[in-house]
């Protein structure tokens, strides 16, 4: 029998590699090679790009849902509050678990949080506080106040985030779009845009302006990170477009969308991420059946690229869409709140059992990693903790 010290150091970190985030830190414990191994930077970027292949997941799907709900189990609570799962689903069985990520910074009143990401398995959670969370290694870092830099006599309504890995610093941020107007004239303002640095663990100044007449339609509930950029589906007075903020160059670009005067009372649009690409999905506001047109950009940043390759549907009793899944699949939220996964080729949907108030609902897709929040510095490891993840005990709305 050949003893674990008696392999080669690559083979083990091939085995190893292969994975969930779960044991390997438990593994750490093993011996103090194992744990320097684990640790390493170079094995956490190969866990990453290892177990998140495609063919090294069998057949068990995983996402990270958000719903609001009753704050506690007794469906006559009248105190609402947002909450995270972890969801698991074998698209083979239909088997479906559903567990709590136990959050302690989030009260009963909370009754807002918007999932950004993933980023090599890290997550943004746009809340007050604001948050970023790695639920393989469950550590949590609350991200410190945002400045607010308005000027005198000025407020804001809205604020847009959005969060992406920048390569070149192989560091982790979050932007934040806030609208200003005037207090005496209501005169709108502009933009103030800040960004936050993990590894610098504080808020600065975007130097770079937002385009003024730019307007965001709503917050984006699917997350968009595409080549290096975060994007916010917008207008301005010749139509719909595309606000595109580069996390490494730290630069704005607008992006004008499909030519189809499509944002209205009758039909919606939202960005989304397909195949490594920007997309557009379009679909109508109202009816008990709807239809949804995917427009993609074949060639990111050349405007003349968008092509439309997918009408899915028309499919009964949905209301809106939450992102893309394997093969074209499509997640949706259902007329009476539900998360289910429509299969355009097979023409099948599924019940996800994720449920919760109507226009609650979002999705991420899941990736397990190793990255850590902590940085290198006492300063930086400042705010973080460990969630715990317990069973849901509401599936399906039975309880709500």
């Amino acid at each position: 029998m050949v003893k674990n010290e008696d392999m080669p150091t690559d083979l083990v970190a091939d085995i190893l590699a292969r994975l969930p985030a779960k044991p390997l830190m438990r593994f750490k414990c093993v011996q103090k090679s194992w744990y320097s191994l684990i640790q390493n930077p170079r094995f956490v970027a190969k866990h990453l790009l290892c177990f998140n292949k495609k063919d090294n997941i069998k057949g068990v799907d995983h996402l990270l849902v958000k719903r609001t709900r009753p704050a506690t189990f007794d469906s006559s609570d009248q105190c609402r509050k947002a909450f995270i799962s972890l969801l698991s689903f074998n698209q083979v069985t239909n088997h479906t678990s559903l567990n709590l990520l136990d959050l302690p910074y989030y009260q009963n009143n909370v009754t807002h949080i918007q999932i950004l990401g993933p980023c090599n398995g890290i997550y943004c959670l746009y809340s007050i506080p604001i948050s970023l969370i790695n639920p393989s290694t469950r550590e949590l870092k609350v991200v410190p106040n945002y400045p607010i830099r308005s000027s005198p006599g000025t407020y804001n309504l809205q604020s847009y985030p959005g969060f992406g890995f920048d390569p070149k610093t192989n560091d982790y941020k979050v932007v934040l779009l806030m609208d200003s107007w005037r207090e005496d004239t209501n005169e709108n303002l502009g933009w103030l845009a800040e960004i936050y640095s993990l590894k610098s663990n504080c808020w600065r100044q975007v130097d770079c302006p937002v385009p003024a007449s730019i307007s965001i339609w709503c917050e984006s509930w699917i997350h968009c990170y595409v080549h290096r950029a975060y994007h916010w589906w917008g207008y301005d007075d010749v139509g719909d477009l595309i606000l595109a903020f580069d996390i490494s160059d730290e630069m704005f670009r607008t992006i004008r969308g499909p030519n189809l005067g499509i944002s209205s009372e009758e039909i919606a649009g939202i960005v989304a991420s397909f195949k490594e690409s920007i997309s557009v999905i379009t679909y109508p506001r109202e009816g008990t059946e709807k239809y949804f047109d995917v427009w993609v950009m074949e060639d990111y940043g050349k405007e003349e690229s968008w092509t439309k390759q997918l009408r899915i549907g028309p499919i009964l009793d949905v209301e809106r869409p939450l992102g893309f899944w394997r093969n074209r699949q499509l997640l949706l939220e259902d007329s009476n709140g539900r998360m289910v996964l429509y299969d355009p080729d097979a023409e099948e949907i599924k019940n996800l059992v994720v449920h919760g108030e109507r226009s609650s609902l979002q999705a991420a897709i899941y990736m397990e990693s190793l990255v850590s929040l902590r940085g290198e510095t006492e300063e930086n490891q400042a705010g973080i903790s460990y969630v715990d993840i317990v069973p849901d005990p509401i599936v399906d709305g039975s309880s709500v």
